[in-house]
């Protein structure tokens, strides 16, 4: 079945539209993020070429493994940064570095401290058990 085409547009085209007809103009705020989205070239961020993309994840690599490194001598610190990386799912990437620091942790691991918060021995107690090593739950 054909629908009959006799229906015609010509009406609403020979319309004039009035040139006088006032038209308020909008005020928006500048855009908080810029013209950043509007205009993406992937080279911003990236090289483009796959050796370069590698080198750019080696330095990142070595970023982490130096925070890993510095936040060695602060407990609480040390135990958030290893269990944002496992949540992250880069912790392959590091598992030399988190062996050796949880390594380091039990092998100085005493009962807990007045001053040690609930959450950092919780986390402890979680990464310790996590990794293997048999923590005693009670007293």
């Amino acid at each position: 079945m054909s629908v009959p085409l006799s229906v015609s547009v010509t009406p609403i085209l020979s319309q004039r539209i009035d040139p006088e007809v006032a038209r308020h103009e909008a005020t928006y705020h500048p855009n908080f993020w810029g013209d950043r989205f509007l205009h993406y070239n992937p080279d911003d961020d990236f090289c483009g070429t796959h050796a370069c993309k590698e080198q750019q994840i080696q330095e990142l690599k070595e970023e982490v493994r130096k925070s890993l490194e510095a936040t060695a001598g602060n407990t609480s610190q040390l135990l958030k940064l290893i269990d944002s990386i496992q949540r992250l799912g880069l912790a392959y990437h590091f598992e030399r570095e988190i062996e050796e620091a949880l390594k380091a942790m039990y092998q100085t691991y005493t009962l807990v401290d007045d001053n040690d918060h609930l959450t950092t021995v919780s986390l402890l107690f979680r990464l310790l058990r996590q990794e293997g090593y048999h923590i005693p739950s009670g007293n």
